[in-house]
């Protein structure tokens, strides 16, 4: 329940930039991907003319362009929050602002190549209904 409670908080942006980034961006999202790839590879080697695996692969994809987007939005909103309560509590510092600009541009930017990834992989999916 907590580990649902903490991706909550991580989709509307409130969870802090640490578990943000490094618990979601980058562990929770190696684990995802691998998880995808040794299922899918596995299907693939074990059941390779079945008509169902077309199916199977369909959803698999669409489960990893779906997880993709939860990032960008996770990404986005959390940027924005760090961005808005960054600028109320600097007191006019160079060093501190561009820290938060230089966060703020890497949070965007991660957040625009999970978009290219959704799309990516859910063009791959609607190739497969083709």
């Amino acid at each position: 329940m907590r580990f649902i409670n903490f991706l909550k908080l991580f989709f509307k942006g409130e969870a802090s930039l640490t578990n943000s980034f490094f618990v979601i961006g980058i562990g929770l999202n190696i684990i995802v991907v691998i998880l995808f790839f040794v299922i899918m590879s596995g299907l693939d080697s074990v059941a390779t003319n079945l008509p169902i695996l077309g199916e199977i692969f369909l959803k698999f994809y669409l489960f990893l362009s779906a997880w993709f987007l939860f990032l960008a939005i996770g990404f986005f909103r959390t940027a924005n929050n760090i961005w808005k309560y960054s600028t109320k509590e600097d007191s006019g510092k160079a060093g501190k602002t561009l820290k938060n600009i230089f966060l703020y541009i890497i949070f965007q930017l991660s957040v625009l190549q999970f978009i290219f990834y959704a799309f990516l992989i859910g063009g791959i999916a609607f190739k497969l209904l083709a």
